[in-house]
């Protein structure tokens, strides 16, 4: 076991040991833009010096306590694992892009009711027929408009990957 500092003692009659040192717990939020800040939780020496990468790029730390370290997706990272120092967490996190479109409604349909969807995101299609929606950063992607019906029927799809 990786540690820096050790404390046996003793307690009514056990012997117990703590072990200090980095620990990683988890991560929130699990996605976002860049520019999202991302916190993970476990537990930090406050005066360590810790080097957070996000699938090998370095991120600035803008916070950091004993159970808490927080930073900044950078504009050009992509998705991947998180690791601080030598540890890595066990699930990615997902870097997301925004895609901006219009949509023109079919048979003189008004704008309103319509939704535009993708795999990590659901929005509200604005009533000049414009939408923007999140998707996975690199990954090729579609989003799908559709009206807010009980069986909405399939209207417009829009695929690429930027």
């Amino acid at each position: 076991m990786n540690c820096r500092a050790a404390f046996i003692g003793r307690a009514l009659g056990s012997i117990f040991l703590v072990f200090r040192g980095l620990t990683l717990t988890s991560f929130e939020p699990v996605s976002g833009l860049p520019g999202t800040s991302i916190r993970i939780f476990g537990q930090f020496e406050a005066n360590e010096d810790l080097e957070v990468r996000l699938n090998d790029l370095p991120l600035t730390i803008t916070a950091h306590d004993e159970h808490t370290v927080t930073m900044a997706v950078s504009a050009n990272a992509e998705t991947g694992v998180i690791t601080v120092n030598d540890r890595s967490m066990p699930n990615p996190f997902a870097v997301l892009r925004e895609i901006v479109g219009r949509f023109e409604a079919p048979m003189r349909l008004p704008f309103t009711g319509f939704i535009a969807g993708t795999a990590e995101d659901v929005r509200d299609v604005e009533e000049d027929g414009t939408f923007t929606a999140l998707v996975e950063k690199g990954m090729s992607s579609s989003v799908i408009v559709f009206r807010s019906e009980s069986e909405p029927a399939f209207l417009a799809r829009n695929s690429g990957v930027t």
